[in-house]
């Protein structure tokens, strides 16, 4: 809701001597030939006028400005406030997908080595005799499974289907 604008002020001193000296020379020149008396009274009428006529036109001129003061603020706010919020927008946007292809290439990459260590055979069992039992290196899978204790049952996986039927493989 726009703020109305202020009212015009009531008449002060000033303005009250303004029109008594101009109702005086409009009754002098209409009456008697001015002299002067009437120079005079047209001198005093120009200097207050001008004192006058500044004053009201400030006044004036606020009156009239008003709305087209409001109108610059919000055309200040379009030129200014807002592409300042769009561009600061398209920043936050781009480093938001920025930030998600720099996660999205650290997991790959991640992923792409994991693959290839599972890929590439270990330097321990290339180094290591087979484990077949027929080789003369099966004295190493032995103590392997003797020295590894006892085998322990794993627990049995709850089936994620209804009724309790696990998928017959996978």
């Amino acid at each position: 809701m726009a703020i109305p604008p202020p009212p015009l002020p009531k008449l002060r001193w000033f303005d009250k001597a303004y029109l008594v000296v101009m109702g005086a020379y409009l009754l002098l020149s209409l009456v008697v030939e001015t002299g002067f008396p009437g120079a005079l009274a047209g001198f005093l009428l120009v200097i207050i006028g001008l004192g006058l006529g500044l004053r009201y036109v400030r006044i004036v001129g606020k009156q009239l400005l008003w709305p087209l003061r409001n109108r610059l603020r919000v055309t200040y706010m379009f030129i200014g406030v807002v592409p300042i919020l769009l561009i600061l927008l398209l920043v936050a946007i781009g480093a938001y997908i920025l930030t998600g292809q720099i996660a999205s290439f650290l997991l790959t990459t991640e992923l792409q080595r994991r693959a290839a260590l599972l890929a590439a055979p270990s330097p321990s069992s290339a180094s290591s005799p087979s484990l077949s039992s027929n080789s003369p290196g099966c004295c190493c899978a032995r103590s392997l499974a003797t020295n590894a204790g006892p085998i322990r049952p794993t627990p049995p996986v709850p089936s994620p289907l209804p009724g309790g039927n696990a998928p017959a493989a996978w």
